[in-house]
């Protein structure tokens, strides 16, 4: 029974019978519907609204004349945009000063450091005699032990020199002696060349144990009745001992 029905019907009968039919009509309305939309009808006309039951079959109740609109509502409308973001609140107070931390573990030991090279060299040397001559000397190191590296470039000293024959050593004065005595040798070498020879490179390598305080040299010299010979270029390179 819709609800224009119900109306006439309570022109007549009881006010009972009124308050029940309209009780009856509100029972099975479906507004909004299941998805929460409301629908309506307006009047083209007199430009009245009225809300309408789709779910209901009656011609009136249940949907729009052919003089009216439909129109449709959400009892929810639909989420809005987002809004633009707040303005940045004031920076809070500095926390308290944290504990301090434990101790960390002890790192690995760095790799090991360059050794202490020292490098020399000095200018051409010339005319050997049969006694040894001192051509290159350091003293007075106040290191410990080194490693001593010594080249030597020998050539012919004239062109009619044509029998050479002589030899160079690495010797060292130890802690505790004196003078230029060099009693220890640390490396020793014999050659020979003749005129035709464009000259001769030798190396003198060795251990040089100075006992915190000492000398070193490089001496030249050469065999007796040969001819004379020039050290051309003579550089020493010295290294320390861990």
């Amino acid at each position: 029974m819709t609800i224009s029905r119900c109306l006439q019907v309570a022109g007549l009968a009881a006010v009972g019978a009124t308050v029940l039919c309209a009780a009856g009509a509100f029972a099975y309305a479906s507004i909004p519907d299941a998805g929460g939309t409301i629908h309506g009808c307006y009047d083209k006309a007199i430009g009245q609204l009225r809300v309408i039951d789709t779910a209901s079959n009656d011609p009136i109740s249940g949907k729009c004349l052919s003089t009216e609109t439909a129109i449709t509502w959400s009892q929810t409308g639909p989420q809005g945009p987002k809004g633009d973001p707040g303005t940045p609140g004031t920076p809070g107070a500095a926390g308290q000063k944290g504990d301090k931390g434990d101790k960390g573990d002890k790192g690995d030991a760095g790799p090991a450091g360059t050794p202490n090279v020292v490098a020399f060299h000095w200018p051409a040397t010339g005319i050997f005699q049969t006694d040894p001559e001192t051509i290159v000397t350091e003293g007075n190191l106040t290191g410990n032990d080194y490693v001593v590296e010594a080249k030597i470039d020998i050539t012919p000293h004239g062109s009619d020199d044509d029998n050479i024959h002589g030899s160079c050593s690495l010797v060292y004065e130890p802690h505790g002696s004196g003078g230029n005595i060099f009693s220890e040798v640390a490396d020793t070498t014999s050659f020979g060349m003749t005129s035709s020879d464009q000259g001769l490179s030798i190396t003198l390598l060795g251990e040089v144990p100075l006992g915190g305080f000492g000398s070193y040299a490089v001496q030249c010299s050469r065999a007796a009745n040969t001819d004379n010979y020039d050290a051309q270029q003579i550089s020493v390179v010295r290294t320390l001992l861990a």
